[in-house]
Formats: structure tokens, C-alpha cells, sequence
């Protein structure tokens, strides 16, 4: 693995620390209009960089029940930058879920780390281990995202960091395998080459036999080629339609719902929910709690002495990945426009046009970052708004040299 620098990764001072529920907040710059890229380590920490520009530090978040700094903390701000700051959460007041407002900080509009710098690198896999894991984007974007994580790896500073989560993320390739549709293999030459490698680099990544990986490298061989000029990209791909999976028909754990409410997964992407009976019509919503948007919407309706509401949702999701909870049908529509919705949908649009810039569709882009624009205006961020005008009419793409075949992909096609 390549050396994090002695000084950590963000040696620079973190704008804000704070306890929350007995976790330790350190804060970087506010995110971008794109949102956060985010993963998740197996000792709780969390790692978040703006998505549209990884190079800069939004969060790290750590459990406080220990003496020493994790691993996480010290490839951050070093071991003597990281022994400070959990020293300096003894003197902080423990919020009890109460996050503090942001800084008015800078949000960000390019590579801040120099394009092959220490920061640059290490956001680079942050994002794209979090493009892998996103539910979202399409089958093929996600494995190629878990190749490029599997690629970088071992050149990319604070990648051990990393490293427990690729079983994880080649099991899920594997799984989505089966839900690549023919359309998406239909490549020209050197695309499909491109792609085949970073099927093949998965397959073939660790002993355990990837049936799913191997049956999509005979597709992809058999697959006819799209005629053009073999520039190795791709302008459009459509989403296969998830398939069922009975295999996985046990219950599962109850994704994070409101009072009174149960969820049953009765496949691999439908989830039934059970909820008290109501004396009004009521609809069941799920909202994917680190994607932030709208997964799926259903009416509820009676039966017997509860009302019962089905989701299909991507197969791949974890319980804890959902939020589900109930509106009155008359209050549908203005949920669908309440500020934290406004905000999930200008992220969206945000992360679209984040894939079109970095994937070189920069007409596509512009209109996408234009959108977002618009909806953080519309929530009153003009900050993020102006943010994104800026890049639908000067996107960095020509400057972004750390091209990504996930991005190229199309992935919210």
C-alpha cells in the first residue's frame, strides 16, 4: 500500500469538532452541490469527501471508546494530530444528536490536491467505493466502480483503510452480474475491451469462484459490437430491470422505519410493509438513507385489522441502507417538495451531472448542473447553487486527469 504522508492526509487545522452521541465529529469544508462520497470502515468510522471534488475532506466521524486514535483518524491529521483531537473530546459537550449547524466554509469547484496528489488519490477511492455500494446506478457502472477500487488499491494512500471492504463489494458485484441487460453489453471495440478487463480483473480477484462475474465475461464475449469510431467511450446505457431473487426470500432485518411500522422482505427487492390501520388514505414511502432519494412509493391497503403497503426495491439494498415512512395521499405531493426532498433530489442531479462531466458528455453535464442549480436555489442555498451554475458553464473536466470507467458508463442512466 502506498504510504499516507507523516502529517496525515488533511494536515491542515479541521474546521470544527464536535460529540455526537458518543461520536467524534471532525469537519472539513462543507460538501459541494453533488453531495458526499462516504464509506463506512469495520471499526465505525466513517470517511466522507465532497463527490464532486474527493480531493477535499467534508467529515470523519469515529467511536470514542477507546484511548488510542483509530486507524482512520491518524491517517487523516497524522498520530500527533489525531492523539490532539481525541484528547480534545473529553472537553466536549456531547450533543445527544443535535448536529451543529455548518460553517459558511468554501464548497468547493476543482481538484484542490493537485491531480495526483495524496488527498486527490485517497478521495478518489472514497468515491468510488461509495459508487460502488450506491444502489442507484446501473448494474455495469457499479462493477466497473469495484474494479477501479480493486485497481487502485494498492497505489492509493489510506488504501488498507479500504481493503476490508472488497469482499464485501465482490460479492455485491457478483450479485448484480445477473442484472447487466444485453443492451448494456452492446459496445464498440475498445470499450468492450475496457469493460471485459475490469470484469475479468474481479473474477479473477481472489479464490472464491464468482459464477456470476464468469457467465458475464461469456455475454460480453458474445455481445455484438456497436459500429463507430472505437474511441473506447460510451454515450448511453439503459438499466436492466432487477430480477427477482427467491434465494434471498427469508426475512430480514426491518429497515429504519416510523412508530408502529414492520417490514417483511418477502424477496430480494420486495419489501411489504405492515402499518396500524389509518382512517385516511396513506401511502408508504422509502428513502435511501445515504443515496438520499426517493427509492420507491405505494398506497396502503386494509386488510383485516392492518394495512399492508409492497415496495419493489433494488436487490441489492441493505436493510439499514432504507428509511421507510408513511404520508397521507393529500400530503404526497408537498412531501415530494419539502426542503430535505428538494435537497436529495438537488444531490441527485447533482451526482448525475458529476458522472456526465467526469465521463466526458459535457453537454449532457451542463444541463444537469443547471438543474441542481436550480433546486439549491430553490432551497435557499445560493451557495451550492451558484456552485453548480459555475460548473455547467465552466465544467473541470478538461482538468480532471483521473478519468473513471464507472463514470463513463453512464451510471444513473
Amino acid at each position: 500500500m502506498a504510504d499516507v504522508p507523516a502529517g496525515g492526509l488533511y494536515p491542515w487545522s479541521p474546521t470544527a469538532a464536535q460529540v455526537v452521541d458518543g461520536r467524534l465529529r471532525v469537519g472539513g469544508t462543507r460538501f459541494g452541490p453533488a453531495g458526499v462520497s462516504m464509506v463506512e470502515l469495520p471499526d465505525g468510522s466513517s470517511w466522507q469527501v465532497d463527490h464532486v471534488d474527493p480531493s477535499r475532506l467534508v467529515a470523519i466521524e469515529i467511536d470514542l471508546d477507546g484511548d488510542e486514535p483509530p486507524p482512520l483518524l491518524i491517517a487523516a491529521f497524522g498520530a500527533e494530530g489525531a492523539t490532539e483531537l481525541l484528547e480534545s473530546a473529553s472537553s466536549l459537550t456531547d450533543t445527544d444528536g443535535d448536529v451543529a449547524d455548518e460553517e459558511p466554509g468554501f464548497v468547493g469547484s476543482g481538484p484542490s490536491g493537485g491531480l495526483t496528489g495524496p488527498t486527490t488519490l485517497a478521495g478518489r477511492l472514497v468515491r468510488l467505493a461509495d459508487l460502488a455500494a450506491d444502489p442507484t446506478i446501473t448494474p455495469i457502472a457499479g462493477i466497473a466502480a469495484t474494479a477501479e477500487v480493486v485497481r487502485w488499491l494498492d497505489g492509493t494512500p489510506g488504501g488498507d483503510l479500504i481493503a476490508p471492504l472488497i469482499p464485501a463489494l465482490l460479492d455485491r458485484a457478483d450479485d448484480l452480474a445477473a442484472e447487466v441487460s444485453d443492451a448494456s453489453l452492446v459496445l464498440d471495440a475498445k470499450f468492450a475491451s475496457r469493460v471485459s478487463g475490469a470484469v475479468e480483473l474481479l473474477a479473477r480477484s481472489d479464490v472464491s469462484p464468482r459464477p456470476g462475474l464468469e457467465q458475464l465475461l461469456v455475454r460480453l464475449s458474445a455481445s455484438p459490437r456497436r459500429s463507430g469510431r472505437g474511441d473506447g467511450r460510451v454515450t448511453r446505457l439503459r438499466r436492466a430491470e432487477p430480477s427477482e431473487r427467491a434465494q434471498i426470500a427469508a426475512m430480514r432485518s426491518s429497515p429504519r422505519t416510523g412508530d408502529g411500522l414492520h417490514v417483511e422482505w418477502v424477496t430480494g427487492s420486495l419489501a411489504r410493509v405492515t402499518a396500524p390501520p389509518g382512517g385516511e388514505d396513506r401511502w408508504v414511502r422509502a428513502l435511501h438513507v445515504r443515496g438520499l432519494v426517493l427509492l420507491a412509493q405505494s398506497p396502503l391497503e386494509r386488510r383485516s385489522d392492518h394495512d399492508v403497503a409492497d415496495l419493489v426495491l433494488p436487490p441489492v439494498l441493505e436493510p439499514d441502507d432504507v428509511h421507510i415512512e408513511v404520508v397521507r395521499q393529500a400530503d404526497l405531493h408537498a412531501a415530494a417538495a419539502r426542503p430535505i426532498d428538494l435537497i436529495r433530489r438537488a444531490i441527485r442531479i447533482g451526482r448525475m451531472a458529476a458522472s456526465d462531466e467526469f465521463g466526458g458528455r459535457t453537454s449532457r453535464a451542463a444541463t444537469h448542473w443547471s438543474e441542481c442549480a436550480d433546486l439549491w436555489f430553490d432551497v435557499g442555498d445560493e451557495q451550492r447553487a451558484e456552485a453548480a451554475r459555475q460548473r455547467s458553464v465552466d465544467p473541470w473536466r478538461d482538468a480532471w486527469t483521473l478519468e473513471s470507467l464507472a463514470d463513463e458508463l453512464s451510471p444513473y442512466d
